[in-house]
Parts: structure tokens; C-alpha cells; sequence
């Protein structure tokens, strides 16, 4: 017996030997539902055309954007989160995307992240691919006490008029999970309607079962 297989067994051993078969038989019979049940999840993209994107301005007084470029910058903000979102946080700055954010009194209550390139889409564990002249906009959250309020709207279209400055880049991505895509041509607070095209143009699906995982992606015209 190898001495890695030897080690994991003893491990093991040790587990039960402290906290009892019953909680080591519960902690894997939930590992193996994860495998065992299917996952089924969908997720539309929808793009905006910088081309034909109207300028906007929506600011108010009290209301400040900025875009933020280190984690300090942002850190009283990240508290509010869940504890993994620090490190999620450094390593977006760490591959130079962009967060946009709204303040109020100089204190950060919304924010919008971008991506280059590529995208980690975490529900239907997809990484998506770019072009080069296409900008995901991700991880878009504001804080409970200031939601329907109309800020995340004002980033969203700070974040637009500034990537339409940049010649370089002609289209925005969106993503939106199913329960919310009905909202996708209404939503007020990102005051697109009538301005561009905002309905889906990908529709992208993970089937996931016995540890497999297949996605299926439908272009939509």
C-alpha cells in the first residue's frame, strides 16, 4: 500500500474515530447527492451596442461614481459580503479589470466589476470566451438598505458611456438567469429602452449528472 493511500486512510480513521461513523456517512452521502442529482441551469447574455448607445447623463448631487483601482478603495464595502469575496475581489484587480461604483457620503453602496476577454460564468460553470472588443460587465451588487433607488442604474450607465469613449471597444455584455429575463426590456433602472437593442442574443445551458457535465448554447437572432 502506498504510503499517500496509507496517509488518506488514516485520515479518515481519525474523523470517524473523533466525530462518529453517523457524521462521516452524512458528510459523504451529501457529496454524493451533489454528484448524483442533476444540475439544470440556464443563462441569457444580452449584448448592448456601444454604436448606437445614446449618451446619457444620469447623475444627482448626492450620488457620486468612481471607478475603483485597488482593493483598500473598496475594502469597507467587501466586509459586507461574504467572506470568500475579498479574494475574488483581489484577483479581479489582480487581472486589471475595472470597478465601477456609486458612493454616497464617500461611502461605496453599489458596485459593477468588468472582464476582459474571457469570463467565469460561476452558476453554469462556463468560461466564456470574447472578442477582444467586447466588455462582460459581472458581479454587479448593491447593499440592501440602498436597492430600487435607481444607483445601480447610474453605474451601469457610467460604465457604458465609458467604454463608449474607447474606440477600441464596440459592445457590452449582460447576463441575466432566467427568473429575471422578463426584466431585461423594462428595467427602468438601466434606462436602455428605446436607446439599444437589450434582449437576449445567447442563451447558454448546463446539464450536469453523474459527475458530467455538458453545456448546451443556443444563439438567439
Amino acid at each position: 500500500m502506498s504510503e499517500i493511500r496509507y496517509t488518506y486512510i488514516k485520515t479518515i480513521f481519525i474523523k470517524i474515530k473523533k466525530k462518529g461513523i453517523i457524521w462521516y456517512l452524512k458528510i459523504y452521502y451529501k457529496k454524493l447527492l451533489k454528484v448524483l442529482i442533476p444540475k439544470y441551469e440556464k443563462l441569457f447574455i444580452f449584448e448592448v451596442d456601444l454604436k448606437k448607445f445614446t449618451r446619457k447623463s444620469d447623475q444627482r448631487k448626492n450620488v457620486k461614481i468612481e471607478i475603483v483601482k485597488n482593493i483598500k478603495e473598496i475594502k469597507p464595502f467587501i466586509e459586507r459580503r461574504e467572506d470568500w469575496y475579498y479574494h475574488h475581489a483581489k484577483s479581479l484587480f489582480e487581472k486589471d479589470n475595472l470597478c465601477f461604483v456609486g458612493k454616497i457620503n464617500d461611502k461605496i453602496v453599489s458596485c459593477l466589476w468588468t472582464s476582459f476577454n474571457e469570463v467565469y460564468l460561476p452558476n453554469i460553470e462556463y468560461l466564456l470566451h470574447v472578442d477582444k472588443d467586447t466588455v462582460p460587465l459581472i458581479d454587479a451588487y448593491t447593499l440592501p438598505e440602498y436597492r430600487n433607488m435607481g444607483i445601480y442604474g447610474m453605474v451601469w450607465n457610467s460604465c457604458i458611456n465609458y467604454f463608449k469613449e474607447k474606440p477600441e471597444y464596440t459592445k457590452i455584455y449582460g447576463f441575466r438567469v432566467p427568473s429575471n429575463i422578463r426584466n431585461l426590456e423594462i428595467d427602468k433602472h438601466l434606462k436602455l429602452k428605446h436607446q439599444v437593442r437589450v434582449s437576449p442574443i445567447m442563451k447558454v445551458t448546463l446539464l450536469k449528472i453523474f459527475g458530467l457535465r455538458k453545456h448546451f448554447i443556443k444563439h438567439i437572432k
